[in-house]
């Protein structure tokens, strides 16, 4: 029943760039809830019935790959990180320009560093958990393409901090060694966290 259901489906993704990991996803998806079903004392058959029942019709599942290749909430997720970006490259600019508003914006921004780096960090759990749940696991692999497009800019950033002694010097009052090692360790836990987070929502949305 599993066996014909993903036959089919790789013959209607037969044309779709990311066939392979659709049906990877699938097939994850349903061990998953087959172990679920399992343990809430489901037969094999009953199991495989129910999740066949709910995963739908194959020719069905495809047209919706097919249909719409853009996500609104996922090009928003990229936006409003590369909006947040250019803005702190904005400040920085206007903040070594001697530029009064940005000087105020920039000492605020120093002082509340901590605060910032956390909400940023759960702003990307809450976002990833949403997206997880309003689109569930046919659309991982938009969400991890959005997530590599969208946390790029975090790890030339933190890379340029890390290697070039320029870049130290203009972001000092924000780079001591104790908040570098915590960014260093929050940006390369924001793609691993969001992935767990958007598979979370998938499983509460299920």
């Amino acid at each position: 029943m599993i066996k014909h259901f993903i036959s089919r489906l790789e013959k209607e993704l037969s044309a779709h760039p990311n066939k392979a990991e659709i049906i990877l996803e699938y097939k994850h998806h349903i061990e998953c809830k087959l172990d679920d079903l399992f343990i809430l004392g489901f037969d094999e058959e009953q199991a495989k019935a129910n999740i066949i029942n709910e995963l739908g019709d194959p020719k069905q599942i495809a047209m919706q790959f097919y249909a719409e290749t853009k996500k609104p909430l996922i090009l928003q997720l990229i936006f409003i990180n590369y909006l947040l970006f250019f803005t702190g490259i904005l400040i920085t600019v206007g903040y070594f320009l001697n530029i009064t508003l940005f000087g105020i914006i920039w000492d605020h921004l120093v002082e509340k560093k901590l605060f910032i780096l956390n909400c940023y960090f759960i702003f990307w759990i809450v976002i990833s958990f949403i997206a997880g749940k309003q689109y569930g696991f046919k659309n991982e692999w938009r969400m991890n393409n959005a997530l590599f497009i969208s946390l790029l800019p975090n790890f030339i950033f933190m890379a340029l901090i890390i290697f070039i002694e320029k870049f130290q010097y203009w972001f000092a009052p924000f780079v001591n060694h104790s908040f570098l090692l915590l960014c260093i360790i929050i940006t390369f836990l924001f793609y691993p966290v969001s992935k767990l987070s958007f598979k979370a929502g998938i499983l509460r949305g299920i």
